[in-house]
């Protein structure tokens, strides 16, 4: 008997059990960032198992585990999730760990992010509140072209543009 375990890159789940509020709240505890630790095994190609902890919306310290089990066109034949609304397979928990499964969030493993140490804080980007930035204390100075300067200089002694083009071919 071989196992398969997928941690990343699920294939899509085809969900008709869920209905109702429980599929917008269980989006909504996806996009929170509240579905974790999520694993697939599969057996023999037979049937699929997800499992996942969620957390909680009202304590974060708490953790439901979820259970899909997936038959082998990816439909659910069974849902489990340790609250009190999960015995019936049909809560908001379940309905997130769908979400996630179903997203392409789910596809990127941990690698495929920029990493995240050694990046300034939210603060440092924001600069030293005590005083000013580098830039605004020394500011590069524009510099004027040349030919512009020239041109005024000429304008103020009104001088005709024909005895302009030859002082230009003498410098």
């Amino acid at each position: 008997m071989m196992i398969k375990i997928i941690k990343y890159g699920f294939r899509p789940i085809n969900n008709d059990r869920q209905r109702g509020q429980n599929i917008l709240k269980g989006k909504k505890l996806f996009e929170a960032g509240h579905v974790l630790d999520v694993e697939e095994n599969t057996h023999d190609k037979n049937d699929t198992v997800i499992t996942g902890k969620v957390v909680a919306q009202t304590k974060i310290a708490l953790l439901y585990d979820v259970q899909i089990t997936l038959d082998c066109n990816r439909n659910i034949t069974s849902a489990i999730c340790k609250c009190k609304a999960g015995q019936s397979g049909k809560c908001k928990h379940v309905c997130a760990l769908v979400h996630y499964v179903n997203s392409p969030e789910s596809a990127k493993s941990k690698t495929s992010n920029a990493q995240q140490w050694g990046k300034p804080s939210h603060r440092q980007l924001l600069g030293y509140d005590k005083g000013l930035k580098m830039s605004e204390l020394f500011p590069t100075p524009a510099k004027k072209p040349k030919l512009l300067n020239v041109c005024k200089q000429l304008e103020s002694r009104d001088i005709s543009t024909a005895t302009l083009g030859e002082s230009l071919m003498t410098t």
